[in-house]
C-alpha cells in the first residue's frame, strides 16, 4: 500500500498532536494535571511562617502585606473584629480599619497578633 505525501503529513500531524496532548509520556500515560482547586484561606500559623520567612529573606513588610494572601488575611481580620459591633456600625468600621491596616504595617501586625488565637478558636 502506498502513502501519499498528504497522507504522510496528516499522520505526522496527528502523532504530534497526540504527543502534545499527553505531554509526551509513553506507555499509557495519564492526561495532564487538572487545574488546582482553591482550598480556602491559609491557616494563620502557616501565614505567620510565610511572613517570617519573607521578612528573613529581606522582602519589605509593605510588599509582603500587599500580597494576595495577606490582603485576604487583613480582610478576614477586619471582618472578625467588626463582627462584635452592631450591624449599623460595621460598614464604617470596616472601611476605616482596612485603610488604617493598609497604611500601617505595624498596626496590622499588632492586631493580627492580638486576634490570631481568637480567630482560630472561632473558626475564622
Amino acid at each position: 500500500m502506498k502513502i501519499t505525501k498528504q497522507q504522510l503529513r496528516q499522520i505526522i500531524k496527528e502523532e504530534l498532536l497526540k504527543e502534545a496532548q499527553w505531554g509526551g509520556f509513553t506507555g499509557g500515560a495519564a492526561p495532564l494535571d487538572p487545574d488546582p482547586v482553591d482550598s480556602g484561606p491559609i491557616p494563620s500559623g502557616q501565614l505567620r511562617q510565610l511572613f517570617d520567612l519573607l521578612v528573613d529573606m529581606g522582602k519589605p513588610v509593605e510588599d509582603i502585606l500587599a500580597m494576595p494572601e495577606f490582603v485576604e488575611a487583613r480582610e478576614r481580620l477586619v471582618r472578625f473584629i467588626a463582627s462584635g459591633l452592631p450591624e449599623d456600625q460595621q460598614p464604617g468600621f470596616i472601611k476605616s480599619e482596612t485603610r488604617k491596616m493598609m497604611l500601617d504595617a505595624e498596626y496590622f501586625q499588632e492586631q493580627w497578633q492580638a486576634y490570631e488565637q481568637d480567630m482560630g478558636e472561632a473558626g475564622w
